[in-house]
């Protein structure tokens, strides 16, 4: 017997699994009430599927889920067009944008830290950019180094 482990985009509440021997399918269901965290929205959920539809590589989807489960981030009111953009409050606030293949930073008091994480580019004064998938960019231990500087 083999053990496979997948992890499902955001959003996903049904995965049918097919055994190749037979082509038995077997669907299962997901009820959101059983996601741990709180849980994303449904305009946030349709602005992480389009990432993925124009990028199947993006892990923007799993990023967001990670701030908002994991880390305590809050997901403001989207925009037309724009990335979504996170913020967590606590001794400092932070906010962050995501977007289909960035985490950036565009807050002046953000920029003297943001340059000190791996993978920084200084865009302009402030904006500060992050490249997901990009090689010496850990997006997921940036969000937390964010998450840990608002609470010093």
């Amino acid at each position: 017997m083999a053990a496979y482990r997948v992890v499902l985009p955001v959003g996903c509440t049904e995965v049918t699994l097919v055994r190749p021997e037979d082509g038995a399918e077997t669907v299962v269901r997901f009820d959101r009430a059983t996601a741990s965290g709180p849980l994303l929205r449904e305009d946030v959920t349709r602005r992480l599927r389009d990432y993925l539809a124009r990028d199947p590589a993006s892990t923007a989807p799993a990023l967001v889920d990670l701030m908002v489960r994991d880390l305590g981030f809050q997901v403001a009111p989207l925009a037309a067009r724009s990335p979504i953009r996170l913020t967590v409050l606590d001794r400092r606030a932070v906010t962050l944008w995501v977007g289909g293949s960035t985490l950036t930073s565009t807050s002046k008091q953000q920029t003297p830290f943001a340059l000190t994480l791996p993978g920084a580019v200084q865009k302009d004064d402030v904006r500060v950019v992050f490249r997901l998938n990009s090689p010496g960019t850990d997006a997921p231990a940036v969000a937390r180094a964010f998450r840990d500087w608002a609470a010093r």
